[in-house]
């Protein structure tokens, strides 16, 4: 965030009119997800490096809307939990999985991204609870 222009469009919450107009006018496709891809086997390799060095780790998913996630497949939205669960299992780290967390929260400025330079958007406050809480242990 510190090397973002922040530009007042960014900071405009859209209410669920514009969010559905934004939706049908740009639907956001997402490829199926393929467990065995080399994305997700380079994410594994990231994480077990920085085990290998001792640097700690937190994954967290970050918030979506309502309307992005209803656009998701069920196959996709299991395949994407399990996935990270496999990880976490596998790594020995902590995924926090926000993405649905906020859905019923008036801080979207489209339907992938919350808005930007508001000291008032929670998931910010909560994750900066989640780097205390892990700091703290």
């Amino acid at each position: 965030m510190p090397f973002y222009n922040i530009v007042p469009g960014f900071t405009k919450i859209l209410n669920d009119a514009e969010l559905k107009r934004a939706l049908a006018s740009d639907p956001y496709t997402l490829s199926e997800i393929d467990p065995s891809s080399k994305n997700i086997s380079s994410f594994k390799k990231i994480i077990s490096q920085f085990n290998e060095h001792n640097i700690p780790v937190i994954i967290y998913t970050t918030p979506k809307s309502k309307l992005f996630l209803d656009s998701m497949s069920i196959e996709n939205k299991n395949l994407f939990s399990s996935i990270l669960n496999e990880i976490s299992n596998e790594k020995n780290v902590t995924v926090y999985f926000l993405h649905e967390k906020y859905v019923n929260e008036n801080i979207w400025n489209n339907n992938m991204h919350v808005i930007f330079g508001n000291e008032n958007v929670i998931h910010n406050v909560d994750l900066a609870n989640i780097i205390i809480d892990f700091l703290e242990k």
